[in-house]
């Protein structure tokens, strides 16, 4: 079942609106994070991959790609398990700031 937290935020639904997803918030729908990362991937060639960490006492991480290369290497707070999507969605949120600033 679906929680909270595997919507994006709606900061991040204005942000993919300004980047030119065109359906954020014409229909007025909770936008899924996993759309947002199709999204990215197929439209932006940008690649949030949210995985674990077999380094780390608390194992799930984050790394954006672009065009085949590393962007970002999440060097900040780790996630349990649990959190995986709290996970994608900071993910999301510095893919579409990497996107904006460029």
């Amino acid at each position: 079942m679906l929680t909270e937290k595997d919507y994006c935020d709606y900061d991040t639904y204005v942000a993919l609106e300004e980047l030119g997803y065109p359906e954020v918030m014409a229909f007025n729908k909770p936008f899924l994070l996993y759309e947002a990362q199709k999204w990215l991937r197929e439209e932006k060639n940008i690649i949030v991959e949210v995985f674990v960490d077999d380094d780390s006492n608390t194992p799930i991480t984050y790394n954006i790609h672009k065009d085949g290369e590393c962007v970002c290497h999440h060097h900040g707070k780790y996630w349990s398990v649990k959190e995986w999507s709290e996970a994608l969605s900071e993910g999301l949120r510095k893919a579409v700031k990497f996107l904006k600033e460029k």
